[in-house]
């Protein structure tokens, strides 16, 4: 997950822009070439808890599903809001209204297809 500020977004939209397309590439690397991902992230995340067999075999499983688009998350966001209402967490669940900007993936989707 990435978040920006609206002020970052604001006074720097180009390295957000650069953000966005960075994750786009990351996520497809992961889908295409998940032996080649699979050292970074044990390096990264493992610190040795979990062997780097077992990290490529979960990012080639059907279960694991990596999202990019912050259009495919709204929904979820929703019900993780009214769970945690449930909860107790919260006495409200807060509106996703604006919550998220889906231009910056927009626009490298866009480019992506016009190179095409």
């Amino acid at each position: 997950m990435a978040a920006v500020s609206k002020d970052f977004l604001e006074q720097h939209p180009q390295q957000v822009q650069a953000l966005v397309g960075g994750l786009v590439r990351a996520v497809e690397e992961l889908q295409k070439n998940p032996d080649r991902a699979a050292p970074h992230i044990e390096a990264a995340l493992s610190k040795g808890i979990v062997d780097g067999a077992t990290i490529r075999k979960s990012l080639s499983s059907p279960a694991v599903r990596f999202v990019v688009d912050p259009n495919a998350i709204t929904e979820s966001t929703k019900a993780l809001l009214a769970y945690q209402v449930t909860l107790g967490v919260a006495d409200k669940a807060p509106s996703v209204d604006g919550l998220f900007d889906s231009s910056f993936f927009d626009k490298t989707r866009s480019e992506k297809s016009s190179k095409k």
